[in-house]
């Protein structure tokens, strides 16, 4: 999943958004070198993009991408996938998406362990989380993957290759979120106590 979908889910299961970010940044086992919370979210971070690249509905879609996109369905649908909850989100979450997205800026700002990592984008991550409503601000997080030096190094023309597949892709989410929520509640729940942290979830639960 993408950035937004792990705050969400961040929120839903009352665990790190700090940590829910992290978890595309720390590499390796974790051995106690971070705050708890934080190794709760940065391992649920893991736990939640290895259920959803492995959940039938998300191989199907990815298997209806042509090459050479189709080696990059997974990138291309969580950034999407982003895009579809921004524009649903009055249907998963009481606080509007700019508040929420105000919100989670500072408690991940809050949280942040710097160093060892930068924290020169956390004061534009507000404005980042709200522009994936906006075709062009997926537009842009797909150039942005694509350009010089990223690891994805997407092949040009990303955008209309997945706007094309939006039909597919809002069903998908549609189908998948739900399972990802209850297994992210789940699995916050399995994480925390072995930090003899109590599950608190929201009133969504």
């Amino acid at each position: 999943m993408n950035l937004l979908a792990h705050l969400y889910l961040a929120d839903a299961t009352r665990t790190s958004k700090a940590g829910a970010l992290l978890g595309d940044r720390v590499k390796g086992p974790l051995r106690g070198d971070y705050p708890a919370p934080l190794e709760v979210g940065i391992q649920l971070h893991r736990r939640i993009d290895s259920y959803t690249d492995q959940h039938p509905v998300v191989r199907h879609l990815c298997r209806q991408f042509d090459p050479p996109y189709r080696r990059y369905a997974g990138i291309l649908t969580d950034v999407y996938f982003d895009h579809v909850l921004a524009n649903q989100w009055s249907e998963w979450h009481d606080d509007g998406l700019a508040r929420f997205c105000d919100d989670a800026q500072q408690a991940v700002a809050d949280e942040w362990p710097h160093p060892p990592f930068r924290v020169d984008r956390l004061d534009s991550l507000s404005a980042l989380l709200q522009s994936y409503r906006s075709a062009d601000g997926v537009r842009r997080s797909l150039a942005y993957l694509a350009s010089a030096g990223r690891r994805a190094r997407l092949p040009g023309g990303a955008f209309a290759v997945v706007r094309d597949e939006h039909a597919a892709i809002q069903t998908a989410f549609g189908e998948l979120f739900p399972d990802l929520l209850a297994f992210a509640r789940r699995e916050a729940a399995v994480i925390g106590s072995r930090y003899g942290i109590e599950a608190r979830f929201g009133p969504q639960s």
